[in-house]
C-alpha cells in the first residue's frame, strides 16, 4: 500500500499574487480625495477622479489578465500574456485619457497629477504585495 501525499499529481501550485488589493487600495485612497475636492471645485474633483481612474483601471485589468492562469503549466504562456497585457494596458490608458479630455471642463494638470500619483501608488503597493511573500490572499 502506497501513501500519496496531499496535492501529489496536481503539479506545482504557484499562488496568484493578491494584486487585486492594489486596485482596491488605489480606489479607496482616491475617492476621499475626490469627495473632499467636490466641496471646493467640482471640475477639479472630476479631473482628479478621471486621472486616477485612467491609471487604476488599466492596471487592475492588467493584473487580472496576466495572472489569470496560475501554476507551472501556465508558465510557458506567461511571457506572451505579459506582452499582450502590457500592450492592451497602454492602449486602455491612452483611450481613457482621450475620453477624459473630451470633457470641456477638464483640468489637465489635476488629471495628469492624479494619474501620476495613482501610478506611483500602484507601483509601491505592487512591490509591497510581491515582497511580503504572502501570496495566499
Amino acid at each position: 500500500m502506497t501513501v500519496t501525499p496531499p496535492g501529489a499529481g496536481k503539479g506545482a501550485q504557484i499562488p496568484r499574487p493578491p494584486l487585486h488589493k492594489v486596485a482596491a487600495t488605489q480606489t479607496v485612497m482616491l475617492l476621499p480625495l475626490v469627495l473632499a475636492l467636490m466641496v471646493a471645485d467640482v471640475a477639479l474633483a472630476i479631473s482628479v477622479l478621471l486621472g486616477g481612474l485612467a491609471a487604476a483601471l488599466p492596471q487592475a485589468w492588467f493584473a487580472g489578465f496576466v495572472f489569470r492562469e496560475q501554476g507551472a503549466r501556465a508558465s510557458d504562456r506567461f511571457f506572451a500574456r505579459l506582452m499582450v497585457g502590457e500592450a492592451t494596458k497602454l492602449s486602455m490608458t491612452a483611450l481613457l485619457c482621450a475620453l477624459g479630455f473630451q470633457w470641456p471642463a477638464i483640468r489637465a494638470g489635476a488629471f495628469f497629477l492624479a494619474m501620476a500619483g495613482t501610478m506611483v501608488l500602484g507601483w509601491a503597493l505592487t512591490l509591497k504585495v510581491l515582497n511580503t511573500g504572502n501570496h495566499a490572499g
